[in-house]
């Protein structure tokens, strides 16, 4: 009889608990209140592209990105049907002296500039401008390393040189104590330039110091002589012969990466076009083909613009850098790559570059589909900082 009446007790505790469950079961959750919710929007997060997403934004960091959104709640919700998001654009050559060129470039997407050769007054200013939400991040190689009338010294400027008196060493440790991010070899032979020997110094130096060192180069030969000194990257790309395919494996042997500054070149051999002295260079066409090698043979490309030479601007010049690239052949992803996640990661800058959860909420939502018609880069709808909306274009 105890037993039978206990039996009974359980299947109503049983029942009891069933019914609970299924109540509990059927009520609403209580959705998480957040700041921004963007629905419905292709998102390419520095590697690779998803076709239709959620991203959730709260506290000024990218909290969720998701297929499904109905557990959010936000006073901003933004449909982004027919819309891409993007990540920060970075531009890897410049020469900047103003907070305005900061404020310039933020204002067109671009969120960081890489400065290489500048006066290191003007880069400890700028540098205190970095995280701020009103300018782009600053970082700067502090003058580049050069000799006496040569490149780099020809804008009337006083410009420290490697010479009798100043080792490539002690130049180097010099821009180190000034607080540089990176250092600059400007190596132009047409103009009194550096010896081999110093180079070699100057990356040895560089990398025993835990930095990254870059160069200028014009020549072809020059810079597969520079690679094999495993300099770590290359401003400008060659514009006197076409690479063969020994030479482009030596720059992959060497994991280098290169900054085309194909608008640069563009305006400078229309000009030397006009002056006479681009006859025995590559056409510009020539030089896209050589941007095509390089990326067919898997060498990272880095966007840069190298403003203010040729009139070049800070800010939307950059779009037309990204888009020269894609007319050279790039798949419209990885010249979208080449202004953001390359330069992240070849430069070592967290935060920038990439979409991802719980990294600061930075980022650029275009109209259109840039991952597929490059063309739409140019027609952003919004600039996001930190979760906050900066500027309409």
């Amino acid at each position: 009889e105890k037993t039978f009446i206990y039996s009974i007790v359980r299947f109503i505790e049983m029942k009891k608990q069933i019914f609970i469950s299924t109540i509990l079961f059927l009520l609403p959750l209580k959705a998480q209140v957040v700041d921004l919710i963007i629905n419905d929007v292709k998102l390419f997060d520095g590697i690779k592209v998803i076709s239709k997403t959620s991203i959730i934004v709260k506290d000024g960091k990218i909290l969720d990105i998701t297929k499904n959104s109905s557990q959010y709640k936000a006073n901003s919700i933004i449909d982004g049907s027919g819309k891409t998001v993007i990540p920060s654009l970075l531009n890897a050559h410049v020469h900047a002296f103003s907070p305005e060129h900061l404020k310039q470039a933020l204002n067109s997407g671009v969120f960081a500039l890489f400065d290489l050769h500048a006066s290191e007054e003007a880069s400890k200013l700028l540098k205190g401008y970095r995280d701020s939400l009103e300018y782009a991040n600053y970082y700067s190689s502090g003058f580049s390393a050069t000799v006496p009338k040569g490149h780099g010294t020809q804008f009337g400027v006083d410009v420290p040189t490697i010479n009798d008196s100043v080792s490539a060493e002690e130049f180097v440790n010099q821009r180190i104590k000034n607080g540089c991010d990176y250092i600059k070899i400007g190596f132009e032979p047409r103009m009194p330039t550096l010896s081999f020997e110093q180079i070699d110094t100057i990356i040895t130096i560089t990398h025993q110091n835990n930095l990254k060192v870059l160069a200028h180069i014009s020549f072809l030969e020059d810079a597969i002589r520079i690679v094999e000194s495993k300099i770590d990257g290359l401003a400008h790309i060659w514009s006197d012969k076409q690479i063969s395919s020994n030479q482009l494996s030596t720059l992959k042997k060497n994991k280098v990466y290169i900054i085309p500054t194909l608008i640069t070149l563009q305006r400078a051999l229309k000009l030397g076009e006009q002056q006479g002295w681009a006859k025995n260079l590559l056409t510009f066409k020539n030089i896209q083909e050589e941007v095509m090698s390089v990326y067919d043979a898997n060498i990272p490309i880095l966007a840069g613009t190298d403003p203010p030479n040729f009139d070049i601007n800070y800010g939307n010049d950059l779009l037309k850098e990204i888009q020269l690239l894609a007319e050279s052949g790039l798949l419209p992803i990885d010249a979208l790559k080449a202004a953001t996640s390359n330069i992240a990661i070849e430069f070592d800058i967290p935060n920038l570059g990439f979409i991802k959860k719980g990294e600061e909420a930075n980022f650029i939502i275009v109209n259109g589909d840039p991952t597929q018609y490059i063309s739409s880069i140019e027609n952003i709808e919004s600039i996001w900082k930190n979760g906050i909306k900066i500027n309409e274009p």
